[in-house]
């Protein structure tokens, strides 16, 4: 017997937010949401929310400068990485990104 819980996107960037290993931003915790939910709907079937896996599998960049930095890339903007999930205005006012970790 499993217990199911039905989490909207609040839910989610709470839970996020209350994750202290991971230093999400506000914005970022909200993209991440938003994405999941975006999945879920897209494959057709619920997500089995796990906060831990998700620290584990995606990352946040509050700009592109501070991917590449973390990758040796020179990418000019978002579009040219490949395993960005979402965008959104960061708490700069830049675009920032959250990434599926490779």
């Amino acid at each position: 017997m499993a217990v199911v819980m039905t989490m909207t996107a609040s839910d989610i960037r709470n839970d996020l937010m209350a994750d202290e290993y991971a230093g999400w931003s506000y914005e970022g915790a909200g993209a991440i949401a938003s994405y999941l939910e975006d999945l879920s709907d897209d494959l057709g079937e619920d997500i089995q929310f796990n906060r831990v896996d998700i620290r584990c599998e995606y990352s946040e960049y509050r700009t592109i400068a501070d991917y590449n930095a973390a990758y040796d890339e020179d990418n000019e903007d978002w579009d040219d990485v490949e395993d960005v999930v979402a965008t959104f205005d960061g708490p700069d006012d830049e675009l920032s990104a959250i990434v599926r970790d490779h």
